[in-house]
């Protein structure tokens, strides 16, 4: 009975693997997986920061919007 357990969890695991989708981001760096393909996140930098006494620290940065908008419910990075 626990060899027929340990077969079906292994090949349970083997059609998982199978399923799952095999192809990578292009090159390193942080990439965004969407339906046309992997897109390449923009590293953005802060453009100043203030101090306050009660709330911390702010940062700024450029622009009113993102580079990229995600509208996926569940995103993969």
């Amino acid at each position: 009975m626990k060899q027929k357990i340990a077969i079906a969890v292994l090949l349970a695991l083997c059609c998982v693997s199978n399923a799952q989708d095999s192809t990578g981001p292009p090159d390193h760096g942080a990439y965004y997986k969407a339906k046309d393909g992997w897109l390449k996140l923009e590293l953005l930098t802060a453009t100043g920061a203030s101090v306050h006494a009660f709330s911390g620290v702010t940062f700024s940065y450029r622009g009113a919007e993102a580079p990229i908008q995600i509208s996926d419910r569940r995103p993969v990075f």
